[in-house]
């Protein structure tokens, strides 16, 4: 997560609310802390609808999941129909 990020003392370090997020939602992740869903976003819509200041339908959250996934597979370029 890129906007939670930063160097320190020439390593990259992750913020805890990243982390949290992560234990929230992921089922595994690399770097995660224990849940709290009060303090931290407790699920993608949360989160979308916070940062896209609206609320995010469960329908526009698969449709961005899908729109990552098909960049994964087949290049930032590509541009899904």
């Amino acid at each position: 997560m890129d906007c939670h990020t930063q160097k320190l003392g020439g390593k990259q370090a992750q913020c805890a609310g990243a982390a949290i997020f992560r234990a929230n939602v992921c089922k595994s992740a690399k770097f995660r802390l224990p849940a709290d869903r009060k303090s931290v976003f407790a699920s993608d819509m949360e989160f979308a609808s916070h940062h896209l200041q609206r609320t995010v339908t469960m329908e526009e959250i698969l449709d961005m999941k899908m729109k990552q996934f098909e960049k994964i597979i087949h290049g930032p370029s590509h541009e899904a129909d």
